[in-house]
């Protein structure tokens, strides 16, 4: 019994523990959930705390934005009349502005219309410069124009005053020639003259000898004989003399530069009356016409081709015509056969030289 009392009471004692334990929870659980509620009626007093603040707030707010409500309002109505006012004013202007409009346009009109006049005038101002300034620039072209031909006058003057100083130097050059051909001409009368008297001379000694006695002693025989030699020495000597200067004359005629005289060769014309003169085309055979040739070649070989070249192409060719002329005139084309041969060998020869 005393060990079933002891367990009793041990369960019992156990039991009353637990129960203790138990209730403790309870308690505790309790206590936690009357401390939440206890912090949440203080949250909530501080937020009706809060609230009532923020209600007086806004209360006052209100309050305050109805006298500036009512305020605004009563300016809006001040500010609304004189707006009208304004309104008013501005009508007033408007119509001003629009009878000054009104105005304007009709100023503009008139304006306008001068405008268009105005602008006529101008086109015909611009047509007018146009005109100006193509006169302006034909005058700018005349005046070049003049200036070159100012410019052409005074070359061509050069030129003139050069062609003269030329033609007087051509002139003077012709003059010395005719001067000298007018000499030579009087030596050749001369030389004419006394090979006439030596020619009479000789045919009276002839005579003499021919017509002397066969008893005349033989030193008055050699006499006539020794007079007759020693006068065709002298004969040789003058012709010689004679062909000498001829050739330096005609030298002096190639070599110097004697131009033109009315477009006519100079040169040419002074060898061909040379050879008239001399009466080179009446003899057989003569050398004269080689010496030339080789004068001219020599001549062109030394100068310059394309100065000298066709100085005595002109030449050349002038001299050809001339002793073509003078054989028809002379009737050397139908004369003896040799005469006939020596002519076509010189012009042969001339031709030749043209060639080359």
């Amino acid at each position: 019994m005393c060990k079933v009392r002891s367990a009793f009471r041990c369960c019992q004692t156990n039991i009353i523990a637990i129960q203790c334990f138990w209730r403790q929870k309870l308690a505790e659980r309790e206590l936690r959930r009357l401390k939440q509620e206890a912090n949440e009626t203080g949250a909530l007093r501080l937020a009706k705390t809060k609230l009532e603040k923020q209600l007086e707030d806004l209360t006052w707010r209100f309050q305050l934005e109805k006298k500036l409500r009512l305020s605004n309002e009563e300016a809006k109505s001040i500010e609304i009349s004189k707006l009208q006012k304004t309104v008013e004013s501005l009508r007033l202007g408007l119509d001003a502005a629009k009878m000054a409009t009104v105005n304007e346009c009709n100023k503009n009109a008139v304006l306008q219309k001068q405008m268009e006049l105005s602008m006529k005038e101008k086109y015909a101002m611009e047509g007018e410069m146009v005109v100006v300034a193509e006169l302006r620039n034909e005058n700018a072209s005349f005046k070049n124009f003049i200036n070159a031909l100012e410019k052409k006058n005074s070359i061509l003057e050069q030129e003139l005053v050069k062609a003269k100083e030329y033609t007087n130097d051509t002139m003077k050059k012709l003059w010395e020639v005719e001067k000298t051909c007018s000499q030579l001409q009087q030596k050749l009368q001369s030389f004419e003259e006394k090979l006439c008297s030596l020619e009479d001379e000789n045919h009276v000694l002839r005579q003499k000898t021919l017509f002397a006695s066969p008893k005349s002693n033989r030193p008055g025989v050699v006499k006539p004989f020794l007079e007759v030699t020693c006068h065709s020495f002298i004969w040789t000597k003058l012709t010689t003399e004679k062909h000498q200067e001829n050739d330096e004359f005609l030298s002096r005629c190639i070599k110097e530069d004697l131009g033109f005289k009315d477009g006519k060769p100079v040169a040419a014309c002074v060898i061909y009356k040379c050879l008239v003169q001399w009466h080179a085309f009446d003899s057989e055979r003569t050398s004269i016409f080689d010496y030339i040739i080789e004068g001219i070649n020599e001549v062109l070989k030394v100068g310059d081709e394309n100065v000298t070249l066709p100085y005595w192409l002109s030449n050349t060719s002038a001299l050809l015509c001339f002793l073509q002329k003078n054989s028809r005139s002379n009737g050397l084309l139908t004369a003896t056969s040799q005469r006939s041969a020596g002519s076509s060998g010189m012009n042969g020869r001339i031709s030749q030289l043209l060639g080359t």
